[in-house]
Parts: structure tokens; C-alpha cells; sequence
């Protein structure tokens, strides 16, 4: 039932919001200690970042740390999705690199050609299926990192810190910006690891990019987008259980994620 349910759906803002409760609202870095607890997805905490620069009284200081702060990394090569939504920038050498496994002989390493296939899921449910704003095209600054306006996901070693990150790039309106992602570059030091990690992170990081085209996408309510961004995880691929390590932590300490 639940994986039915899109933005058409009578009662989808319902099961949304219920997901906050039953789908793992991930618990804020900055409001534990416990190196185990911290969220996986830095988005929040990279949005409470830009937030205090953009605070800053000196303008030409806040610009300069909004620009290190919202910088592409630079990456060896890209390749288009499938679907042609997404570009995805990665690395052959160097610590950047993902695992260059290359199978089919495309010469494409395998990683590289499985986030583009679950890049392009993500897309096919929330975007066609579920009806969800499609994230805008991603041309507000060009570049090497930014050769045309699909979205960009980079290959980044996070050194176990985070699953992923989505990155404003740029408002087009007081409610809608672009984006793009930066996710680990191999998920081989998370619970979660491997092409399951790729799943659950191209799902969630996906959708701060949808909360971002068009539906509020602040920092002011982060465990309901997080919430939602979870749930999503479960909606494109039910068969990964990663959320319910959040639904447990919920559950055991409710007081911990502020709504």
C-alpha cells in the first residue's frame, strides 16, 4: 500500500508525514556526540552551513565561504546516464577513484555504470511515476564540472562520513533552485555497502534535489525532509532495509529529532 502512494494520491501528504515517524527522521550530527549516531546524508549539515555564511555581515567574507562551500569537485571523466538525466563525474586514479571492475567491458568501470543505471531509477519513480516537480536543469554555472545543464553526480571519497550529499547550485525562483550530488565513491566503509549503498543514497539524495526544485527545500524543519528523503530509500527499492537502523533509532529516542 505504502509503495503505491504518490503526490496524486488523496492521502499522500499523510503517509509523508508519517513517514517521519515510521520511515527514520536521521538523527542531526550536531545533536549527538556518538561518532556511530551521525546522520548519513551530510545535506542538512551542509545547509546549516550555508545558512551561517550567508548570515555573515561581511558580504565579501560570506561569499568567499559560499563559494568553498558550494564548489564541484574536479573530476578525471563523466559519463551521461542511460536515460540522459544525469551526468556522473569520477576518477581512475587517486584516492577518488571508485572500484574499476569493469565486467562488461565498456570501459566504463561497473560502479561508475550502476550509478548511473540507479541515478535514472530514482529519477523513474519519483519523477514519472510519483509526479513529483522534476529537480530543474543544472545550468546556472558552467565549467569543466558543469559542461551542460543535466545534473551532476560526483564520485567522492567521503572516508566514511557520509553516504551523500545534494549541493543548492543556483535559485531560479524564491522556491526553486538547482542542485547537484556528491556521493561516496565506493560505500565500502558503511553498514550499508556496495551497490546497496548506491541504491538507498541515489533514492534520498535524489529527492533533497525534487525538495529543492520547488517544495521548501530550507533547513528549518531538516527531520522532515530527511524523513521523506528515507522514505523514498523504501519507495524505490523495498527490498534494501537500510532505514530501519533510523526507524530504530526513532523509536529508542524520540527526543532526539526536533519537529
Amino acid at each position: 500500500m505504502l509503495r503505491s502512494l504518490c503526490p496524486r494520491s488523496p492521502i499522500c501528504i499523510a503517509t509523508m508525514l508519517l513517514a517521519l515517524f515510521f520511515f527514520g527522521a536521521t538523527l542531526l550530527e550536531s545533536q549527538t556526540s556518538d561518532a556511530d549516531q551521525h546522520s548519513r546524508c551530510g545535506t542538512p549539515h551542509l545547509l546549516s552551513l550555508v545558512q551561517t555564511a550567508q548570515a555573515e555581515s561581511d558580504k565579501e567574507r560570506a561569499s568567499a565561504r559560499l563559494e568553498n562551500l558550494l564548489s564541484r569537485p574536479a573530476l578525471q571523466e563523466s559519463i551521461v546516464s542511460p536515460k540522459g538525466h544525469f551526468r556522473i563525474h569520477f576518477d581512475r586514479t587517486g584516492q577518488n577513484a571508485p572500484p574499476l571492475f569493469d565486467g562488461n567491458a565498456n570501459g566504463i568501470p561497473d560502479f561508475v555504470d550502476s550509478v548511473a543505471f540507479y541515478m535514472d531509477e530514482a529519477w523513474r519513480v519519483q519523477v514519472e511515476e510519483c509526479g513529483f516537480t522534476a529537480p530543474p536543469a543544472d545550468g546556472v554555472r558552467s565549467g569543466p564540472a558543469n559542461p551542460d545543464s543535466r545534473l551532476d553526480v560526483f564520485l567522492e571519497e567521503q572516508n566514511g562520513e557520509f553516504y551523500g550529499l545534494a549541493f543548492p547550485s543556483g535559485k531560479l525562483s524564491p522556491i526553486r533552485e538547482s542542485g547537484f550530488l556528491v556521493i561516496d565513491n565506493d560505500f565500502a566503509e558503511f553498514q550499508t555497502s556496495g551497490i546497496a549503498g548506491v541504491k538507498v543514497t541515489t533514492a534520498h539524495e535524489l529527492f533533497h534535489l525534487v525538495q529543492f526544485a520547488g517544495y521548501r527545500g530550507l533547513n528549518d524543519q531538516a527531520s522532515l525532509y530527511e524523513s521523506t528523503a528515507t522514505y523514498m530509500e523504501y519507495k524505490v527499492h523495498p527490498e534494501e532495509s537500510d532505514y530501519l537502523n533510523y526507524v530504530n533509532r526513532l523509536l529508542g529516542e524520540p527526543e532526539a529529532y526536533p519537529f
